[in-house]
């Protein structure tokens, strides 16, 4: 889904059965998102840098990690 035809940004809504296969841990959590960088490693440092809840990066079962906002929330970031 995008909001414009000429929108870099996407919305994709996977099935909680493939959330479940790749990520378990966060099929319940609301809410799920999973956000898509061509600079995973950038945007991992500079995450790093504001908060200590950013995960390693995981090459499994793509490259991603995941990071905590304030109020506990949990997003996972997936390299492009």
């Amino acid at each position: 889904m995008k909001p414009q035809t000429d929108s870099t940004l996407t919305f994709t809504v996977y099935a909680k059965d493939f959330i479940r296969q790749v990520s378990p841990e966060v099929v319940d959590m609301k809410p799920s998102l999973l956000f898509e960088t061509a600079d995973l490693h950038g945007l991992h440092k500079r995450l790093a840098a504001v908060t200590d809840t950013t995960s390693p990066i995981s090459t499994q079962p793509f490259p991603h990690f995941n990071f905590a906002n304030p109020s506990g929330h949990y997003f996972a970031v997936r390299g492009i």
